[in-house]
């Protein structure tokens, strides 16, 4: 608990009994004032004070300064009153009072001693907090050991209950000779740890008792070594099993116990001992079984096996050793195949070569392509069974696959080569071949094409114009200049020629208009932006009401006037698009949901599908 907080709360109870015009022990002196007229120790306060009633509603009087000011602890208020927040007022917990007890009121009140002893430890939430004979509530009090043996077992000379730390501690505070400190309490006990035991005794019990060992954890904990308990005797013995002469070993239990430590058996008669019979001591184990070795198996005729134990032989295997074979019997016989076979023994009954094929039935067969170029053939070839040279059966244990590969299908030169676990076939190119692939949008030796690899994502070729397109363009509204930033700088297709279109550029995108396509009725070219009749009129350029080529009525997605081959939506399609062509702060553009090519300022936002090269370049 911390005493200090507390006592802090407190200190006005003494100051509250000082003047400040007598200078007593343990009292504060009036401080002296600097060429201001402000007391040295200024608190901030503005009105001289011996109390709290001199001062303002809501302020506390400071002793030391004697001037009103925000509280600092409940004893600079007035009687009854708390302190919350440097404010002088009501309580609501009692920790505003300082040591006092908050009523129902909202009043601090002092508490009485011998009644409200609980009220106080609820009250700040210390379990430790009485009410002291002074009416205030703080740590529990003491005048000798007699008052401590419940709370803290020992009275300090500062009159507080603490703790013991040691046995003279309990000694020198009246308690009798056999006492410990155990657990911060004075108390007959043998032990505070096991090792205050004897061995006949060895664990220090929760009791603070000597008694005998239980489990073997408390053995290794008082030894501070492997150790296990004899739990007969309550002894604890350095070692890791028990008792003797008793099966032990991890993960299976097959050694011995040996004064205490798990030990491999010395010989079959310890094991069949411990064990019992048909026990056999293998390499320090303590095993069942009946044989060590094929000898002792009828005379060889049989196998000991890996679990010692006599079985009959495997058919087909070599553990019957050189020149011997495993019959059908399950004995061992001299020789190479028994019976003799017509599949992998010869004549002689001897083993047939590893290279013989003893099936003319194929297993399985395998493909391949002849190359990654185009044209490469798929191939295929089948895989045999072949004999062991170690048995007389022709089984899976041997496939071998034939050395040459044979052709499959035959491969063009506009063809790739394609296999899997189950077949090889040739692959037609509609793009035709060009080394290792497919071209697969387009051929780079007929087409122009956005990469040599003869893809063309990203771009588009306009064979009627000989215009490679952006495809699809971006769907971020910007104003002209933005667009003319965004397509110089665009690294697109794997080219960063990119540029805004002209007027006819852009025009030779549109479709299914017979007045806005590129040569058609309306005058806005390259050569001709202004606004002029020569140049703009409404109806030519599909601007009339309503327009000539109504809307989503182009053969391209969902009705564009574009190519079907581009992609169209309404965030593609029906936007205003940019050109280069100004006649002044204007720029013509084109609407390809009407086909309609009309002015728009070039502060406004628009779209733009930038193209390879062009004249605006």
């Amino acid at each position: 608990m911390n005493l200090s907080a507390t006592t802090a709360g407190w200190s006005w109870l003494a100051a509250a009994s000082c003047t400040l015009v007598v200078v007593a022990a343990g009292c504060p002196v009036t401080p002296s004032n600097d060429d201001s007229g402000h007391n040295s120790g200024d608190s901030g306060g503005t009105t001289a004070c011996q109390t709290a009633d001199d001062c303002p509603a809501g302020q506390g009087c400071r002793p030391a300064e004697g001037e009103c000011a925000p509280c600092r602890v409940a004893g600079e208020c007035r009687s009854g009153e708390a302190c919350d927040d440097g404010v002088c007022g009501n309580c609501t917990i009692a920790t505003q009072c300082d040591g006092l007890l908050c009523n129902s009121n909202g009043v601090c009140v002092a508490c009485q001693p011998g009644t409200d002893d609980a009220a106080c430890a609820a009250a700040y939430s210390d379990a430790e907090f009485r009410c002291n004979s002074d009416g205030t509530c703080g740590p529990h009090t003491c005048t000798s050991t007699a008052d401590c043996q419940i709370e803290r077992q020992i009275c300090s000379p500062q009159g507080r209950c603490v703790a013991c730390e040691f046995a003279s501690d309990c000694l020198a505070a009246g308690y009798p000779a056999g006492t410990l400190c155990v657990d911060d309490q004075c108390k007959g006990a043998d032990c505070i740890t096991s090792a205050d035991c004897l061995t006949d005794k060895p664990i220090c019990g929760s009791d603070s008792r000597c008694r005998g060992c239980q489990t073997p954890l408390e053995c290794t904990l008082a030894l501070q070594v492997e150790a296990v308990c004899e739990t007969a005797t309550g002894l604890c013995h350095t070692g890791n099993c028990s008792p003797n002469n008793t099966a032990c070993g991890t993960p299976t239990q097959d050694q011995v116990c040996v004064d205490y430590v798990c030990t491999p058996c010395n010989g079959t008669p310890q094991c069949q001992t411990v064990f019992g019979a048909g026990f056999l001591c293998l390499a320090g184990h303590c095993r069942g079984g009946n044989c060590q070795i094929d000898a002792e198996c009828e005379g060889g005729q049989r196998i000991c096996g890996d679990d010692n134990y006599c079985r009959n032989c495997i058919l087909g295997s070599d553990e019957c050793g050189v020149d011997r074979v495993c019959g059908s019997d399950g004995r061992c016989h001299d020789g190479d195949c028994y019976p003799p076979s017509t599949e992998c023994c010869d004549a002689t009954g001897h083993f047939q070569p590893e290279t013989y094929r003893c099936s003319d039935i194929a297993v399985a067969t395998g493909y391949q392509c002849a190359g990654n170029e185009c044209g490469a053939d798929a191939q295929s070839r089948r895989s045999f069974r072949h004999c062991t040279g170690h048995s007389g059966t022709c089984d899976l244990s041997n496939l071998q696959w034939e050395l040459d590969w044979g052709i499959h299908q035959a491969c063009e030169s506009n063809q790739l080569c394609n296999k899997s676990e189950t077949g090889a076939w040739c692959t037609t190119c509609d793009h035709g071949c060009g080394g290792s692939a497919c071209w697969p949008e387009c051929n780079p030796a007929t087409e122009k094409c956005c990469s040599t690899t003869g893809t063309r994502y990203g771009c588009w070729y306009d064979s009627t114009s000989q215009i490679e397109w952006q495809e699809p363009p971006t769907t971020t509204q910007m104003t002209f200049q933005e667009a003319a930033t965004y397509c110089r700088g665009l690294v697109h297709g794997g080219y960063d020629d990119w540029n805004v279109p002209s007027i006819s550029e852009l025009r030779s995108l549109v479709r299914g208009c017979s007045l806005t396509v590129s040569g058609g009725d309306c005058g806005v070219t390259d050569g001709c932006y202004s606004t002029a009749p020569m140049c703009y009129n409404a109806e030519e350029c599909n601007a009339g009401t309503p327009p000539t080529c109504g809307p989503f009525g182009g053969p391209g997605t969902i009705g564009c006037y574009m190519d079907p081959a581009l992609a169209g939506s309404n965030g593609i399609c029906d936007k205003k698009y940019w050109s280069c062509a100004h006649p002044s702060n204007e720029l013509w553009t084109v609407n390809f949901a009407t086909a309609t090519v009309a002015l728009w300022y070039a502060a406004f936002d628009a779209n733009v599908r930038c193209l390879r090269g062009g004249i605006c370049h």
